[in-house]
């Protein structure tokens, strides 16, 4: 499909580009759901108790941030294929619209 600008786009690939973001995004949310956020003072040792509730904010922190970035990586494979659909749609018109005119 040409676009303004002489540029070219190939829906297929957009769209293929668009499923491996959402595929990526789907295992990134659910490696993120895995992550325990949960760390005793057992595990720390007797001499370093005060320091488990933190390991715990920061683990539950990047767990967060694993499953959110998943998120939006799957938030931006929905618009590439988005776009892909709008690049075939406006193919069709055209070539409607061309062959309406008889050229």
């Amino acid at each position: 499909v040409s676009v303004a600008g002489g540029q070219t786009v190939d829906p297929g690939k957009l769209d293929a580009a668009g499923n491996a973001y959402k595929k990526v995004g789907e295992e990134l949310k659910s490696e993120g759901g895995k992550i325990e956020t949960g760390v005793s003072e057992a595990q720390v040792g007797n001499a370093w108790p005060h320091v488990a509730k933190i390991y715990s904010e920061v683990i539950e922190k990047y767990r967060d941030c694993v499953t959110d970035y998943g998120e939006n990586v799957i938030d931006f494979g929905e618009n590439l294929s988005k776009a892909a659909k709008s690049y075939e749609d406006g193919e069709v018109v055209s070539r409607d619209m061309i062959a309406s005119k008889g050229v």
